[in-house]
């Protein structure tokens, strides 16, 4: 008898060594695909404000543009829509012919709520940087100036 009932004994020990385990290997695939599923949720948010800064900096691009195109001697200024601070740089890169001036664009944007004073990338902000280069020529027509603006350049500078 006293046989009987250790074997029944044992028989419970292995059924509750057998439940622990599975518990155990459950709960460890559980744990990996919960930090699998915070590793991609951090991703995405990344992906989401670069891609919201990358669009800053085009627009930023367009300000300075249209900045140039009612006054060809804009140097440049910062604007802020939302938490995106975007910075322009426009600098001359000297004459095309006659009539024709040549004005280098450098925008970057960045996540950090103090506008960047440099396109550098800070700890922990994501910074985008285009550069472009805009033709501005001047036509006179019946004796007024005529100014037209053409971008000629533009391209994303990584770092």
């Amino acid at each position: 008898m006293v046989d009987a009932r250790c074997r029944e004994g044992e028989r419970g020990a292995v059924a509750l060594i057998s439940v622990l385990v599975l518990m155990a290997a459950s709960l460890a695939i559980v744990t990996g695909m919960n930090l699998l599923a915070i590793s991609e949720s951090s991703t995405a948010s990344l992906h989401a404000r670069s891609t919201g800064t990358f669009y800053q900096t085009d627009a930023c691009v367009e300000e300075a543009l249209y900045r140039l195109s009612k006054d060809s001697a804009y140097g440049g200024g910062s604007i802020q829509v939302g938490s995106i601070v975007c910075r322009m740089d426009i600098q001359d890169q000297g004459s095309c012919g006659v009539g024709c001036l040549q004005r280098g664009i450098t925008a970057c944007a960045s996540t950090d709520p103090v506008a960047p004073t440099s396109c550098l990338t800070a700890q922990g902000q994501l910074v985008r940087r285009i550069e472009a280069v805009a033709r501005i020529t001047t036509t006179i027509v019946s004796t007024r100036p005529i100014q037209s603006l053409a971008l000629t350049s533009w391209k994303e500078v990584t770092q």
